[in-house]
């Protein structure tokens, strides 16, 4: 019968060995894995974003480069390919056509780029404009070793062997400066066909996919890590494969010395337990002793026994707890005022925390609106057809200094060009879920449509129904990923700018307004109701023809969603009439200031409320503005360039109390000649007449900073911020009123 210190010293010791080589080999393979995948993707976004060097011209080189060495190559039987083994090169290309096509400028331009992407991960970076030497710099060589770019040859269908078009080390040069032209050191020159059959990840990039080596691989030369990149032409097509190797020496050693530590970590953890096992069954044979003799006593209701606390170990502070336990059963009869008051303590230390991750999530909320504002773009500059939106999101919250909405309405409009013809683009969506589910939503389909539309910029556009409709189904894919937890309402179109033609389609999203010659009516008779990323969700190109002076009202379903007022049982009473808006719209005058200020006089939204307005070929001018006061406009921002505010107000009295540009240019004179109370009356009256437009907020925020109220000034350049996030005069000022308010707090 084994004792009980023999038994203490075999059981610590076999538990020490498993736990040591068990937690050695998941940190080792952790090491490992983590290593060679960091290290993998780093090197495929080096060799993504070193593609991106290669112009169109460059990609035209590449494929001028492969027809001309076709043309000039030597003949290349079966069994000349054949006797290539894998990772060995040949020439096909006599000296003479080879140095012809080096001297190429469209080749050495490659070259250029290709010692481009090896210089970018030195320490020191080149000056601009300078041409890079193949020599590497021994006190700092570049981490990518190689960079170069292949293309298949005729003769090998299955691409086992390649084609070398330029390499960075495209001469024989001694790298290391010791003498002698190593293997490593040897030109890779243009023409050179090499085996890839031991390289598998390589052909995979010819499928479009940037790929790295599977693991390290030694060689001659030393140990490896490859990435290799798709080289596309402006089709989309794949037709060569930009390599990069890192030498990897440092990265396997590393590892390697990491398993030989941990092996020598374990035989160390074992005879350390075999000792600690016998020193720990030595001394706790007595403390347990006292605890039992103490556990004892308290069983027989003495709470005031004691134990002595000798030492700081385990034992120790069991000790200390069991003390602590019998204290504070003796204390629930004695102290227990003493004790409410504690647990009062605990309470508000609760609360704090509380407090602390309230305050996180709305740092949470801050991050996603910051994120979302840059997305909100009326980026349409057409002549013809105006565009504008108002954006109020329901959720509004505090984050430090800072006041922010949150929401997932997004509105986006743009310019395209079909056939050479200029379209109007314009997008209003809503995204479901609450304001945090919503906003990512809207994060999600704003940072799509934006992309959508500056990758269709450059692009040769034919069919507008077949964009709008090869846009919704890439957006439909993108949602359907989410199972039916997220999707998307919208209205997305297209206005023909010289006709006025419109294509349109309505997803989900509550029915466009047609206002014309004073009078309203619904543009679709019925909504497709699938919405972005619901199954079944199906698409309807719709047509309409606008007239001039026609203006298209589109909203999210916030518009119609008002509460009306409470019963007598405080149920809440909300509007179920979507014809409503209709008459919204009318006496609103098609105006955003107005439609909000109708909706906002029937009750107060329950949702998010996104209002998007396009008018076709309607006055330029704001409301209130005629053409026939465009020349004395011209004459007062003349006036203003020369700093004559005096003339110009002089001029502006002259015209009609209604005109937009009276109250606005006067509200700029007054405020530039220091009466501050005639500048703010004069852009209030201006503000009445347009709304909320980001140019008279950001002169009504200049105004109030000058005239000392500093927090109105910091609520009208919000709302400019949040109308035009792109506006960098409005950020800094905005930001400067912040810092200033915090300092005073």
């Amino acid at each position: 019968m084994l004792s009980y210190q023999t038994k203490m010293i075999v059981s610590i010791s076999l538990l020490a060995a498993g736990i040591s080589a068990t937690s050695s080999y998941i940190f080792y393979q952790t090491i490992q894995n983590h290593v060679w995948t960091q290290t993998a993707a780093r090197l495929k976004d080096i060799g993504r974003t070193g593609q991106f060097l290669l112009t169109v011209k460059d990609r035209e080189s590449i494929q001028n480069l492969d027809n001309l060495s076709e043309k000039l190559s030597e003949a290349r039987p079966p069994e000349l390919l054949q006797s290539i083994r894998p990772g060995e090169n040949l020439q096909s290309l006599s000296d003479a056509n080879r140095l012809k096509l080096e001297s190429m400028p469209e080749y050495q331009r490659l070259v250029q780029v290709m010692r481009q992407i090896k210089n970018s991960t030195r320490h020191q970076i080149p000056e601009p404009g300078t041409e890079i030497a193949q020599k590497i710099d021994p006190g700092d060589p570049p981490l990518l070793r190689y960079a170069y770019i292949l293309v298949p040859v005729p003769e090998s269908p299955n691409r086992r062997i390649l084609k070398f078009i330029v390499d960075g080390d495209d001469q024989r040069l001694d790298t290391n400066s010791d003498g002698i032209i190593e293997a490593d050191e040897e030109a890779t020159q243009i023409g050179m066909l090499y085996n890839v059959s031991a390289q598998p990840q390589m052909l995979k990039a010819f499928e479009g996919e940037a790929t790295a080596s599977t693991e390290y691989y030694r060689d001659e030369w030393g140990v490896w890590l490859s990435a290799y990149v798709p080289i596309k032409d402006v089709n989309g097509q794949t037709f060569a494969v930009m390599g990069i190797d890192l030498s990897a020496e440092s990265e396997f050693s590393l590892v390697n010395r990491t398993r030989r530590i941990l092996v020598a970590v374990i035989l160390i953890s074992v005879f350390v337990a075999g000792l600690l096992g016998l020193i720990i069954s030595r001394i706790l044979s007595r403390p347990l002793l006292d605890l039992t003799h103490a556990v004892e006593k308290v069983q027989n209701r003495d709470f005031k026994v004691r134990l002595k606390t000798k030492s700081g170990d385990e034992f120790g502070r069991l000790a200390q707890a069991f003390n602590s336990m019998v204290g504070e059963i003796e204390s629930y009869t004695l102290h227990m005022e003493d004790i409410v008051i504690r647990k009062t303590g605990e309470l508000r230390s609760t609360l704090r925390r509380v407090k602390d991750l309230k305050n996180q999530q709305d740092s949470d909320y801050y991050l996603t609106t910051m994120l979302a504002n840059p997305l909100l773009k009326n980026g349409n500059t057409s002549e013809t057809v105006h565009t504008d939106f108002l954006i109020e999101y329901k959720k509004k919250f505090k984050y430090q200094k800072w006041e922010a909405e949150l929401g997932g309405d997004l509105c986006v409009t743009g310019n395209l060009d079909f056939d050479g013809e200029s379209h109007t683009f314009f997008f209003n969506g809503d995204a479901s879920g609450g304001a945090l589910q919503g906003a990512g939503g809207s994060l999600i389909m704003g940072a799509l449509v934006n992309s959508i539309l500056v990758r269709a910029t450059g692009h040769r556009l034919t069919d507008a129904a077949g964009w709008m409709v090869a846009t919704l189904q890439e957006l439909h894919r993108v949602f359907q990923e989410f199972q039916g937890e997220m999707h998307v309402g919208c209205v997305l179109g297209l206005i023909h700018d010289r006709s006025g033609n419109l294509q349109y389609v309505n997803a989900g999203h509550p029915r466009s307004v047609l206002y014309s010659n004073g009078l309203t009516r619904f543009l679709e008779n019925e909504v497709y109701a699938k919405r972005i990323g619901q199954e079944g969700f199906k698409l309807q190109v719709q047509r309409f023809q606008l007239e001039t002076g026609d203006v298209l009202i589109a909203g999210s379903d916030g518009r119609d969603t008002i509460l009306l007022g409470k019963q007598r049982n405080d149920e809440k009473i909300i509007n179920q009439d979507p014809d409503q808006f209709l008459d919204v719209v009318r006496k609103g005058r098609a105006e955003l200031h107005g439609i909000r200020e109708v909706l906002y006089s029937l009750g107060e939204p329950t949702d998010d409320i996104s209002i998007m307005r396009i008018a076709y070929r309607e006055t330029v001018h704001p409301a209130g503005a005629s053409a026939g006061s465009e020349s004395l406009v011209d004459e007062v921002e003349k006036l203003i360039e020369l700093s004559e505010y005096e003339t110009a107000l002089s001029l502006l009295e002259g015209m009609e109390d209604e005109n937009f540009f009276k109250h606005y240019y006067s509200g700029l004179c007054y405020s530039r000649t220091g009466n501050q109370a005639r500048a703010l009356e004069s852009l209030q009256e201006a503000r009445n007449l347009v709304g909320e437009r980001a140019s008279v907020l950001y002169l009504l925020g200049q105004v109030y900073a000058e005239a000392g109220r500093r927090f109105a000034a910091i609520e009208v350049l919000q709302k400019a911020a949040f109308l035009q996030p792109e506006d960098d005069r409005v950020k800094a000022l905005l930001d400067k009123l912040q810092n200033e308010s915090g300092e005073m707090n």
